[in-house]
């Protein structure tokens, strides 16, 4: 399928995030944990429902940040009362990077929850994870992914170096974080222990420029997601997707 795209609102994101003072789904490692159990049965349809109803900006902030401009409107998005299936998600996310990114990124895991569709996307040369998004299941839109994708993406964020909104910070950021994929994976255990007794965390840790984002698992099955500051240690709990349903790991190889 041909999908033409509309970007949606990656400013009213960061004014909601910023107007809740980043409570949403926040866990200091070392602090006090939060009811996360409580938050991924109630915040996720608040903010899906938030997500869904952002208004389109008209490509004044396309992707996350990257390029000004925005993609058509969407001329065979779902008919009314039906979504998209996971392989026309990965058909949206690689349509998305395609047209700003070209053959530098490529989109390597697309996500169902049924919230939304959640999408990677990967660095070629490098092999870095560069940034997340979010698609509508009803009207194909691309959002940028909430939390540690805006607030600890060091060069795709809200702060990042390349192709960042505000400036640079690090020119390789993946190279000097302080902290280790396997301690990333040590603190996600400990937050879970205490929020979500019986989950663990997965072997596989996604390195993204400035944080790690990992899935966590009850009895071998994903049940959600998390991430990790590579700097600080801190964890963020993906408290937005909704229940997991099924997932797609691609590459173009």
């Amino acid at each position: 399928m041909n999908n033409s795209l509309k970007i949606g609102g990656i400013v009213a994101v960061a004014i909601a995030l910023l107007a809740s003072g980043f409570a949403i789904g926040y866990v200091w490692s070392g602090g006090r944990t939060q009811a996360v159990s409580d938050q991924l049965n109630s915040l996720n349809e608040n903010l899906g429902i938030m997500m869904r109803g952002f208004s389109d900006f008209g490509g004044m902030m396309s992707g996350l940040g990257n390029v000004m401009g925005s993609l058509p409107d969407a001329s065979d998005v779902p008919s009314s009362g039906e979504t998209l299936s996971l392989d026309e998600a990965l058909e949206v996310a690689e349509a998305y990077t395609s047209k700003y990114w070209g053959d530098n990124l490529e989109i390597a895991e697309v996500m169902q929850f049924d919230n939304h569709f959640y999408a990677q996307a990967t660095e070629v040369k490098t092999g870095v994870h560069a940034f997340e998004i979010l698609i509508d299941p009803f009207t194909a839109e691309i959002h940028p992914e909430p939390g540690p994708n805006m607030m600890w993406n060091t060069k795709y964020g809200m702060m990042g170096g390349y192709g960042g909104m505000m400036g640079g910070v690090q020119n390789n950021p993946e190279n000097d974080m302080t902290v280790s994929p396997a301690r990333a994976r040590e603190l996600a255990q400990v937050e879970l222990d205490k929020a979500l007794p019986g989950t663990t965390v997965d072997e596989e840790v996604d390195t993204f420029y400035g944080y790690y984002t990992i899935h966590f698992l009850r009895s071998g099955e994903v049940l959600g997601m998390l991430s990790v500051s590579g700097y600080t240690g801190q964890v963020w709990f993906h408290t937005w997707h909704g229940d997991f349903v099924n997932m797609t790991e691609h590459t173009h190889g």
